[in-house]
């Protein structure tokens, strides 16, 4: 799969491992009291389409996002995405997709 081939081209004398503490996106935009946010960045190498589907769409408007899609599966992201109202407003090589809700 995608995701263990992205593990897999980093060089061995470069791999750390962390114990971290994760939490849904959605918790950390519930504890910093906000239901609108102008602008999200996601950019995690591969694991987009992972955050975006723990996104409770109806809880929170999220005005435009830029995505990279490289490490990823680009139709789905963007259909998931098409799906919640969004739309391409600009496209940045094949890496980065910027889209905004009608």
């Amino acid at each position: 799969s995608l995701k263990h081939d992205l593990k897999d081209r980093v060089p061995p004398e470069k791999k750390s491992e962390y114990e971290l503490q994760c939490y849904p996106i959605y918790d950390i935009i519930l504890a910093a009291g906000l239901t609108s946010i102008d602008f999200w960045s996601l950019d995690i190498e591969g694991f987009e389409e992972d955050v975006l589907d723990t996104v409770p769409w109806h809880k929170v408007n999220i005005k435009s996002i830029l995505v990279e899609v490289e490490h990823s599966d680009r139709d789905s992201i963007l259909s998931k995405l098409q799906a919640q109202g969004y739309r391409i407003h600009k496209e940045f090589g094949k890496q980065d997709v910027f889209l905004v809700k009608d």
